[in-house]
């Protein structure tokens, strides 16, 4: 949201990457997976930490307050930083929103993480997949985007059984 409001003076391009591939359409396809899984993972960590460290929010909610905020300037980060107030700024709004998703909701049910990520994931894909910079652009974020969102279907049913296993 913080790299929205900053006023943008380059234009917006489109990433090339699987265009180069031997099958652009399948590198299109499972290139933004293998991505989302790895950040979906990251994110459960974090939490999964913060929900130990703090004893399910009832302990130490400060310290794991700006470890959720220390979290998203981590996260914001990992694109690359163009300028340090930008960067500060959208690392600031990255873990304010972690910290109200972590204290509202996941919290009490971790499992919808992974279907929350693959929702976000799925838009910004197939937003990139309209652009259309190579042939198999748009098929391959389509499937790459139904992909993800049935991946974090299943991850989430996953970790819902083993949730209610365990009780």
């Amino acid at each position: 949201m913080a790299g929205k409001a900053a006023t943008q003076l380059d234009p917006t391009w489109p990433s090339f990457e699987a265009a180069s591939a031997t099958s652009p359409f399948v590198a299109g396809a499972l290139g933004p997976v293998s991505g989302w899984i790895v950040g979906t993972t990251l994110l459960l960590l974090i939490l999964a930490f913060v929900d130990i460290a703090s004893s399910g929010w009832t302990r130490r909610r400060a310290a794991m307050s700006a470890a959720l905020v220390l979290a998203g300037l981590v996260l914001a980060g990992s694109d690359g930083v163009e300028t340090v107030p930008r960067w500060l700024a959208a690392g600031a709004v990255t873990g304010l929103l972690l910290w109200l998703g972590y204290v509202l909701v996941l919290r009490r049910h971790m499992a919808l993480l992974p279907v929350a990520a693959a929702a976000m994931s799925f838009l910004s894909i197939v937003r990139e997949g309209t652009f259309r910079a190579f042939p198999a652009a748009l098929p391959g974020a389509l499937t790459a985007g139904l992909l993800i969102l049935a991946a974090g279907f299943l991850w989430s049913r996953r970790l819902t059984a083993d949730s209610q296993s365990q009780s």
